[in-house]
């Protein structure tokens, strides 16, 4: 019997609403496993960021999982929150389960390694990577965007982690750019996003007429970020390009238009940044939309996904289930990262970039891609062999690193 370690995900969603960072666990679970045949082992997963009561999705079944709610906070704050919600037994127990570990991960939800978002969300990062390096056991940071930061107290937060880590993994050269800024001569490999290796069921569509293009409004950008004041600094009012970009798509002949929603919450989705509810809106006013179905697991969406033609989305992972499938995608972009990881990683050159792009541009930029979409669906599947590399490559370094630690 093949010795079996205990993985633990430290951002191991599988119930989120945001279907990008399920995704991301889900890659990241298929790239381990192949490490672990690689290497003649087992390995037993502790996922974070999950109910402790919840039922693995039969997608995953394969795998020995265990759910853990969240990095236990044995602080003054912490305690009287325990105490208030009655759950101090279960978390001691949840604390002991992950201490059992012999190796700390984390993708940092994809994106969040970094002040882009606020200091906030970067301030709970980094307590749950501290609480792994204080542990003594090994830290890897899988592939993931690092930066941009715009405090310098965070910065040199982050610069600490990058120190401990044992393994650092960025998803774009302009991460890996970013991270040697922070600490020359730090040991970054550059690969791409692991939600491109996520399993999926191609969706039939040969009996369709015209072309099927796929929008996925960010619920996000619509409400102006978290801040409600247009956080990211788009160029033109994010709900005109929308509403412009459907308008226009509804013009032509032959093409039908489904909205996407990728981050989805359900019936208390008016206060969120839920993009299924931006759906539903852009159906009532729209009626000629058809909206998409409301996706339980990533796989699902993916595998739905797979049946467009073309998708504009502002999710990126919305977007990376788009590309992995093979349909052709019109990224509508507001950071870095999409860029990073489409233009400069995969030499993916249609996007647009709506904190530079006015309304004007990004239409054309669309027609444009329209234009040329038989021309670029053939291009797919020498670039899926691209990506098919990458996860080689990202596999033999992971299990010559693991390989040093077992």
């Amino acid at each position: 019997m093949n010795k079996c370690y205990k993985l633990a995900l430290l951002s191991g969603p599988v119930f989120s609403n945001n279907m990008g960072c399920n995704a991301l666990t889900y890659g990241s679970l298929e790239v381990l496993s192949e490490v672990a045949k690689k290497l003649n082992v087992e390995f037993e997963y502790y996922l974070l960021g999950n109910p402790v009561t919840g039922v693995v999705p039969p997608e995953l079944a394969s795998y020995k999982i265990t759910f853990i709610e969240q990095i236990p906070d044995f602080s003054v704050k912490g305690l009287l929150r325990c105490a208030y919600r009655r759950n101090c037994r279960e978390l001691i127990c949840q604390a002991d389960i992950l201490k059992k570990a012999d190796i700390y991960f984390d993708n940092n939800w994809g994106d969040s390694f970094s002040d882009i978002y606020g200091r906030e969300r970067f301030n709970d990062i980094f307590h749950t990577l501290s609480y792994a390096i204080n542990s003594g056991k090994p830290l890897i940071l899988l592939p993931q965007t690092i930066g941009p930061f715009q405090s310098d107290d965070v910065k040199k937060r982050a610069r600490k982690i990058l120190q401990s880590a044992i393994a650092v993994y960025a998803r774009d050269p302009l991460s890996v750019a970013c991270a040697k800024e922070i600490l020359p001569g730090v040991d970054v490999f550059g690969t791409i996003d692991v939600a491109f290796y996520m399993q999926y069921k191609k969706r039939d569509t040969q009996k369709k007429t015209g072309i099927t293009v796929g929008i996925n409004p960010s619920g996000l950008l619509w409400r102006g970020g978290y801040t409600g004041n247009n956080q990211f600094g788009l160029k033109d009012d994010y709900q005109t390009v929308i509403r412009s970009i459907v308008k226009y798509l509804l013009s032509l002949d032959g093409v039908s238009v489904e909205l996407i929603g990728h981050d989805i919450k359900g019936p208390n989705a008016g206060n969120t940044a839920d993009d299924y509810y931006v759906c539903k809106l852009l159906q009532n006013e729209f009626p000629q939309c058809k909206v998409g179905p409301f996706f339980y697991t990533p796989v699902e969406a993916k595998s739905y996904i797979s049946g467009l033609d073309l998708l504009i989305g502002s999710r990126m992972h919305c977007c990376i289930a788009a590309y992995s499938s093979g349909v052709p995608v019109f990224p509508l972009t507001y950071s870095r990262k999409f860029k990073g990881l489409f233009a400069e990683k995969l030499g993916y050159p249609y996007l647009s970039e709506l904190t530079e792009d006015n309304c004007e541009k990004v239409l054309s930029g669309m027609k444009n891609i329209i234009d040329q979409l038989e021309h670029i669906k053939m291009s797919m599947p020498e670039r899926l062999h691209v990506i098919e590399r990458h996860k080689e490559g990202l596999i033999e370094h992971l299990s010559v690193k693991l390989g040093q630690l077992l």
